[in-house]
């Protein structure tokens, strides 16, 4: 499932960032070393000419993470509860606040 897929992505993206202080990864740092990764255009070129927006896209994918992901697929995934999701949150929290 991509979306499944990105969803992780963007979660360790997230959680990379957390830690910024102690990996030197700054928001700028990941969105230049994942953007090519994550957005690809068939056209060179036209893959460059849109990088910028393409960086800008990821920055919100990591700065909006809650909003795009925890909340809204699991609202549209008839399978979790509300249970799941307060469980995936606790889990995400518990890696953010680690030292």
């Amino acid at each position: 499932q991509p979306l499944e897929l990105l969803k992780e992505i963007i979660d360790l993206l997230k959680v990379t960032l957390a830690h910024a202080a102690r990996n030197k990864m700054s928001m700028k740092s990941i969105v230049t070393v994942w953007t090519p990764n994550l957005i690809r255009h068939d056209d060179l070129e036209e893959e460059m000419r849109r990088m910028r927006a393409s960086q800008k896209l990821v920055e919100c994918l990591i700065e909006y993470y809650d909003d795009l992901f925890w909340v809204c697929l699991s609202l549209m995934d008839n399978k979790s509860s509300d249970c799941g999701l307060l469980c995936n949150v606790a889990r995400r929290q518990a890696i953010l606040d680690q030292p």
